[in-house]
């Protein structure tokens, strides 16, 4: 079956060993048996099941990076030329600071999510992304206060 066609109905066990590793990424097949009152092998089969169905494809680490000395997070829109598009992202997507590029609709047709230690910084990275060939227009916006970020692959640690 294709992973995005996936259609099956899932039942309240399934449900909790979603949830519960939706709170906590690192829970035993034990500690979900005992929420759910039924075996370790009969998690473990559903969790293999929940996989195989594309339902679960992933487990994701949450980090604060402020704590890490990030204490700039922007949203920065595009607008490019549509021609430009794919070449756009894949550049986008080498930058470091830049933790996700997506295309989307309208009259800004990327958005991106930056991190970064100061303003200083993302003053550099807009202008990196401004020099890009394509790119017509960049709206910057800084997004207020501390959080967590989940798939930070591109977050320096040095």
């Amino acid at each position: 079956m294709n992973r995005l066609q996936s259609k099956r109905e899932i039942d309240n066990i399934d449900c909790k060993i979603l949830q519960t590793l939706m709170r906590d990424s690192r829970a035993s097949f034990s500690e979900i048996a005992k929420e759910t009152k039924t075996s370790i092998s009969n998690i473990r089969n559903r969790f293999n099941r929940l996989q195989k169905d594309g339902i679960i494809t992933g487990a994701v680490m949450d980090i604060n990076p402020y704590a890490l000395g990030y204490k700039t997070r922007a949203t920065i829109r595009l607008r490019v030329l549509s021609t430009s598009l794919s070449e756009t992202l894949e550049q986008l997507r080498s930058i470091p600071e830049i933790l996700v590029a997506i295309k989307g609709f309208g009259r800004k047709n990327i958005i991106c999510f930056a991190l970064t230690h100061n303003t200083e910084e993302l003053n550099q990275i807009v202008e990196t992304i401004r020099n890009i060939p394509g790119v017509l227009e960049t709206e910057t916006n800084l997004n207020i206060g501390a959080g967590t970020e989940a798939h930070p692959e591109n977050i320096k640690f040095r």
